[in-house]
């Protein structure tokens, strides 16, 4: 039969507190554009490049009008993976004609962001 005797701690013992939590930064990950182009197709990419000191989270980007004030359409969320990672958006077509802004926002695990803009010109091509 197992033992029930109380086990006694002496009080000058070191006390450890183990806590498994999210590491805390104040470094903002990098987030530039890496390219803007318009394929043969005629869809429009826009890729952006993150880095940090720790791994990366999850890069987001919508699309705003002009004034970066009206959300036109959200253009998607990816997981990045490690400490440098890319993200590639599309443009919807079919968008009249003025200019635009993407508006990219990129977290890392710690739960810190940064964000960039990016002016996309829609100019369809008219008939001669």
């Amino acid at each position: 039969m197992p033992s029930t005797a109380p086990v006694r701690v002496p009080d000058t013992a070191p006390i450890r507190t183990v806590r498994r939590a999210r590491a805390a930064t104040h470094e903002r990950p990098r987030l530039t554009l890496a390219s803007a182009r318009t394929l043969p197709s005629g869809a429009r990419i826009v890729e952006f490049v993150a880095a940090h000191t720790r791994e990366l989270d999850r890069i987001a980007a919508n699309l705003y009008d002009a004034t970066s004030t009206v959300m036109v359409r959200s253009l998607g969320t990816q997981t990045l993976w490690g400490a440098d990672d890319r993200g590639s958006f599309t443009i919807p077509s079919g968008l009249p004609d003025g200019v635009y802004t993407v508006r990219a926002t990129v977290r890392d695990i710690a739960g810190t962001t940064a964000t960039v803009t990016h002016a996309v010109t829609v100019e369809r091509a008219r008939a001669a």
